[in-house]
């Protein structure tokens, strides 16, 4: 797509390319724009796969499967596209004729002058709409007024001024193999590195992989990887001695810079789910739905979880609150709802302090379908009547068996036979069949007539089998056949061993005093009861369908209480209390081992509407308890009137506490701002003294509890209902109205302020995972009883989600240049900002280069320019890199010199003869060498040498030694006729090196010297500004 709106084919570009300038996306801008060609390239297939990529809307474009498209996501090769996947396309003509809220596509074809020039006439511009939904009807955007577009470029030119993202979308319907021997492309002179060929939003060459020119570099010679990357781009050069290339160029598709962290809770965290059950965050899903507070109508309630987000924080916080006592770990930019004068707001973990207030749940909705099932296998027991039993007795007796006899023949215990005769048990299924089928012979007569069939264990829950549970959780134990209980008090005892009769259907439940006080590692400081309930078939259920109801390392309440209304609820929960609750003068409490336990139960209570404190200590043997304490008056209410205490003891504090009447001061307040009520009654004229007894309430130097508050908002309703009376004026009826109206919804919320106490920073040491979730209609959530605000930053989280997939298609560019293709020695990462640091700590990059980095540089510029800043920057680190080498290769020559019988030798003669030995592997040449070949002829006899000399030590002027003389025979002077500088010598030995079909690398200071054949004779190519020696 030319900039003028009309279209060439690829093979017509080729011969006008120079003139042309194409249509292309700025991405920042949000526009259209067009830009000249800078290259048109015929590209060889090579071993490269090619596709046809077809849309929805028939059109469709062949290209090389590493040929980039734009997407939602960014850049994507054609090799990873697949069915479904949308990408960006622009509205050409081919499209059937269709229908969108009674507006019709019209498209036209015309020849002119051998060019196609498409012209549309009709369309609605959709916004972020993919083609197929437009041709659908399923426009969800509000569409643009329609505009008659006769070409193409005014068609660019609307969109550009009146969308602020002119792109369409259309589904990919198939990806298909074909083969063709060359492809085109073109490489731009712009900064946005894009075109649009057969409507598709395309990459131009820049992004392309060509590393054909690798085939001609030196083997030996170092080869050294270049990463410039931010958070828009990343280019890829590599360089080789003197030359860079930049090989690739990788677009994110990410727009400005994202921010580490996230609003994120410890994974741990507890929420409701709508059947009841206290999950931790973790096991949510997309769908799941959950309690949550509606803060525009300030009600409770039970609403869908969108989506959810995990990350691995370097460190959090720890926010307790006091009054209730909760706490919750969560990342520091994690929000939390406070109010001000302007109602409610939010402010982040890391902007708390000591003494704010933040607005925490006091209650928590009963689940929708509540269910009763217990889940106990269907099992039955036989119970044989009284004449029954005899007449199998009699029948023993009539053949003369004893009970031991008959035990040997049924293949039973004489005891089973004997306590089943008198009544004491029943027996199974499978024995009480032998025993009948041997005595009396017809089985199904007998059962007929004196057998009752019932289930062993309850189907449904009871109110006393839910209260013998809450016991077991609390205080029990569980062997192979029985399940024991715990007490000390007897009453307590009698009436679980009544309840467990009465649950069970068993006829004795007995009860037996221990007394371990004078035992050596027993911890017991008074006799206590045992409560045993042998039932092997509830013992088994229990572990089957309750493990964590028994379990000896963290007990848990099962999912299955959680699902219970709170009428059967409460019974469970007096049971637990029975086991392991106290009561106080002021307060009820709870302390067991487990945390998760004691957790649930504090939310299980917000049910009910009671709110407890919860913490935590180490009791005197060393063991770490989790404690509930419930101290406020309406809570304690609560509690006495739906609980309650099995032990007189506890239930006669309890009562004597509810009985004084409530406290003065309640933490169960009203999350209001008093200062606000005080401007509202001033604006509307309400004077002070009508408020008795609250100035400090009205000063925020404390809260208000909800029967003083009630007295405020009847104060209110007073003035309103005299406003009304007295035709007072209509706008400040109409405020009274309004004011009233608020304060009822005020009073009427389940939310109270909680004060923080401390909020400490932790390091996360053991990597545990952090979860958010999006809640679109209350951005809101209740997870261990705080209101906790979800992902306010779905927006940056799905930026964050996009530069993961930017690095992971970094991290496989990287891996196919520098390690499939290029073995490079080593790698420079740079670029601005802390995305390369991102980048390389995010364990993104191919573990072989992992270990490669040699340095990592700050830079400008990212992509292709700053790779080739990033080559003037490293330059010191490349020119340590060398010097390392250098070290080696000297400690190595060093090692064999001190070595008997080692390799290495030295001085010019004896290197000189090893060359022409050929048995030369490694020579060493010192950058400070001076030397000079001097050819001399004795003017006497004419006899002509050849001799190498230091300098200080060469002839000089017309053959007059200063210092050192060069003789010939008797001392006569020579003649020097030809000088020659840098060691001439080894032009000589290298050739015969070469003649002979041997290399041998050279280190000429420091810098690697590659040996190898040219047809014009030998070539030493090395990395100094003066060439060492060519020929």
């Amino acid at each position: 797509l030319l900039r003028d709106g009309t279209e060439k084919t690829m093979e017509e570009l080729k011969s006008c390319w120079v003139d042309e300038s194409v249509v292309s996306y700025d991405k920042e801008k949000g526009k259209f724009v067009s830009g000249p060609i800078r290259r048109y390239l015929d590209i060889p297939i090579g071993e490269r796969k090619t596709y046809r990529l077809t849309a929805e809307s028939g059109r469709e474009i062949i290209a090389t499967e590493d040929h980039p498209f734009y997407t939602p996501r960014g850049w994507v090769r054609l090799g990873q596209l697949r069915r479904g996947d949308l990408v960006c396309v622009l509205p050409l003509p081919g499209l059937a004729r269709e229908k969108v809220n009674n507006r019709a596509f019209k498209y036209r074809e015309m020849q002119s002058s051998g060019t196609k020039e498409k012209e549309i006439i009709e369309l609605p511009l959709l916004q972020g709409m993919t083609a197929g939904q437009s041709f659908q009807g399923l426009v969800k955007a509000p569409l643009v007024s329609i505009a008659k577009l006769p070409r193409f470029d005014q068609w660019l030119k609307i969109a550009n001024g009146g969308l602020a993202e002119p792109l369409l979308w259309e589904s990919v319907i198939s990806i298909e193999r074909v083969e063709i021997p060359e492809v085109r492309d073109l490489a731009l002179e712009d900064g946005n590195h894009s075109f649009f060929a057969n409507g598709f939003l395309v990459h131009n060459c820049d992004d392309h992989y060509h590393l054909e020119w690798l085939k001609d570099m030196l083997k030996e010679e170092k080869v050294y990887g270049i990463i410039s990357i931010d958070s828009t781009e990343a280019g890829l050069g590599i360089l080789s001695g003197d030359r860079l290339e930049v090989v690739d160029v990788i677009t994110s598709g990410v727009s400005g810079k994202t921010r580490k962290g996230g609003q994120c809770v410890s994974s741990d965290t507890i929420v409701q789910l709508e059947d009841g059950r206290l999950v931790p965050v973790s096991r949510l899903s997309p769908g799941s739905r959950i309690a949550s507070y509606n803060f525009s109508n300030h009600t409770q309630g039970i609403y869908e979880c969108a989506d959810t987000f995990t990350l691995i924080p370097k460190e959090y916080c720890q926010v307790e609150t006091v009054n209730p006592k909760l706490t919750v770990n969560v990342t520091g930019e994690h929000r939390f709802f406070t109010l001000t004068d302007g109602g409610v707001s939010t402010i982040e973990a890391s902007g708390l302090g000591r003494g704010d207030r933040i607005l925490v749940s006091r209650s928590l909705p009963e689940p929708a379908n509540p269910v009763l099932w217990t889940r106990f296998p269907a099992n039955y027991t036989y119970t044989v009547s009284l004449e029954g039993r005899e007449s199998l007795k009699a029948m023993r007796l009539e053949r003369g068996l004893s009970q031991p006899r008959l035990a040997a023949m049924l293949g039973l215990h004489q005891s089973e036979i004997s306590q089943f005769e008198r009544g004491e048990r029943n027996l199974a299924w499978t024995k009480l069949r032998k025993i009948v089928s041997f005595s009396y012979g017809n089985v199904d007569e007998f059962l007929a007539k004196h057998v009752e069939t019932k289930r062993a264990l309850p189907e449904l829950f009871t109110d006393d089998l839910l209260q013998l549970l809450g016991y077991i959780t609390g205080d029990g134990n569980h062997s192979k056949n029985r399940i024991t209980m715990y007490e000390q008090r007897v009453e307590v005892a009698r009436r679980y061993s009544r309840l467990a009769s009465k649950a069970l259907g068993m006829r004795n439940v007995p009860i037996l005093t221990i007394d371990k006080t004078r035992h050596r590692n027993s911890f017991a400081k008074h006799p206590y009861l045992e409560i045993r309930i042998y039932s092997k078939e509830f013992a088994e259920a229990l572990g089957r369908c309750y493990p964590t109801v028994i379990s000896t390392e963290s007990r848990e309440i099962p999912e299955q209480m959680h699902r219970l209304d709170n009428k059967h609820l409460a019974f469970f929960l007096r049971g637990l209390f029975d086991a392991e609750g106290h009561a106080r003068s002021k307060w009820i409490g709870i302390a067991m081992k487990s945390e998760t336990l004691i957790k649930q139960l504090q939310l299980l209570l917000m049910r009910f509407g009671i709110v407890s404190s919860y913490s935590h200590s180490v009791n005197r043997y060393g063991s770490t308890m989790h404690a509930l304490d419930i101290s406020d008056f309406g809570s304690l209410e609560v509690f006495y009137e739906s609980i309650g205490f099995s032990a007189k003891d506890k239930e006669r504090k309890l009562e004597r506490r509810v009985a004084k009447g409530r406290a003065r001061s309640s933490f169960l307040n009203v999350p209001v701002i008093g200062s606000w009520v005080d401007s509202r009654a001033k604006e509307l004229g309400i004077k002070r003294r009508q408020f008795p007894g609250i100035t400090n309430f009205f000063h925020d130097e404390r809260g208000i509890s909800r029967s003083v508050f009630s007295g405020v908002v009847r104060t209110f309703e007073d003035e309103s209902a005299s406003a009304r009376s007295s035709n007072d004026s209509s706008e400040r009826l109409a405020l009274l109205q309004y004011t009233v109206s608020q304060l009822r919804m005020i009073e009427q919320c389940e939310l109270i302020l909680a004060k923080v106490k401390r909020v400490r920073w932790k390091r996360n040491l053991r990597d545990d995972k952090f979860i958010d979730i999006e809640l679109p209609v209350t951005r809101s959530f209740i997870g261990n009883g705080f209101v906790l605000h979800n992902s306010a930053r779905r927006y940056e989280r799905a930026r964050e989600m996009e530069l993961t997939y930017y690095f992971n298609r970094v991290g496989e560019h990287t891996a196919r240049v520098f390690v499939n293709d290029t073995k490079v020695t080593g790698l420079i990462v740079g670029g601005p900002g802390p995305t390369k640091e991102d980048f390389l700590k995010g364990g993104y990059l191919h573990y072989q280069l992992q270990k490669n980095v040699l340095a990592v540089i700050d830079s400008s510029y990212a992509g292709r320019e700053g790779v080739r800043e990033l080559v003037e920057k490293a330059a010191d680190t490349l020119q340590d890199v060398r010097l390392i080498e250098e070290k080696k290769l000297v400690q190595r020559f060093l090692t064999e010199v001190n070595k008997p019988g080692g390799l290495a030798i030295y001085g010019l003669p004896r290197v000189l003869d090893a060359l022409q030995k050929a048995i030369a592997d490694t020579v060493l040449i010192s950058d400070d060498i001076e030397t000079t070949k001097i050819t001399m002829k004795c003017k006497n006899c004419g006899t002509t040498k050849e001799r190498v000399v230091q300098k200080g030590d060469c002839l000089s002027g017309r053959g007059q030694g200063r210092g050192h003389l060069i003789r010939h025979g008797g001392g006569k002077h020579v003649q020097v006729l030809r000088r020659r500088r840098r060691l001439p010598p080894l032009q000589t030995s290298v050739t015969s090196y070469h003649d002979r079909g041997w290399t041998c690398p050279v280190l000429v200071g420091g810098a690697r010297v590659a040996v190898a054949g040219t047809p014009t004779g030998v070539a030493i190519s090395h990395n100094m500004r003066q060439p060492f020696w060519t020929g």
